[in-house]
């Protein structure tokens, strides 16, 4: 048996491992960003949601609430879930703003909205009919009133604050996989210490005795 097999092996394991690694990183990178961003958004559709159908919609709907009251709520809001949100009108106005610095500061207006573009699931990605310079995740819930749309709540989160805990999963997935790595590296020892070296020197030693060197030892 000749040694360049071991040799082939080894390579093709090793370029099997690093196969294995960089598809495994793309995959695992894909599937933890996709899942981080579907959960936050989840997280922020209930809050739109809720706020839409719950007291602070009804307020806004019957104007029985100041708008200091509901921009405070907003920055509590925005504070715990590290986003910015909206309460918008119809027509594209941003009545109040969680990043404003007060109520009264919040008014704008988003030229080129326009409800029928609002994407049919729950969440979006994009920069918000021009409102954000980066890719930014969105949710809006709508505030109707007897069947008829009167405003929306939004929320939007900027995608880098995700950087972190997709790294950390990241590091996990390495830590993992090295782990993995050295067990299989320490299995493949073992064969060629137990199994492939024994059975070299065997293979040796036949090729020896059949050209005719009966002197030839095997050595331990």
């Amino acid at each position: 048996m000749k040694k360049t097999t071991f040799w082939k092996f080894l390579t093709s394991y090793l370029l099997c491992t690093l196969f294995s690694f960089l598809a495994a990183s793309f995959v695992c990178s894909v599937l933890s960003e996709r899942h981080l961003i579907e959960t936050k958004a989840e997280d922020l559709y209930s809050e739109v949601s809720r706020m839409a159908s719950g007291r602070v919609g009804t307020s806004y709907l019957e104007s029985d609430v100041s708008s200091e009251d509901i921009y405070e709520n907003l920055r509590a809001l925005a504070s715990y879930q590290s986003a910015t949100f909206w309460l918008m009108n119809c027509n594209g106005d941003i009545l109040i703003d969680s990043s404003a610095p007060s109520a009264s500061e919040s008014m704008r207006k988003i030229t080129d909205f326009d409800p029928s573009e609002l994407p049919s699931r729950y969440y979006q990605i994009d920069d918000f009919f021009g409102m954000f310079r980066e890719k930014t995740l969105s949710v809006v819930a709508p505030i109707t009133d007897h069947f008829t749309t009167r405003g929306y709540f939004c929320a939007h989160f900027d995608l880098k604050e995700l950087e972190d805990e997709k790294n950390t999963i990241m590091q996990i997935f390495y830590l993992i996989f090295f782990i993995i790595l050295l067990i299989f590296s320490l299995l493949v020892l073992l064969f060629y210490r137990k199994f492939y070296h024994p059975l070299a020197r065997i293979t040796k030693a036949a090729e020896e005795y059949a050209s005719g060197n009966l002197n030839y030892k095997i050595y331990s």
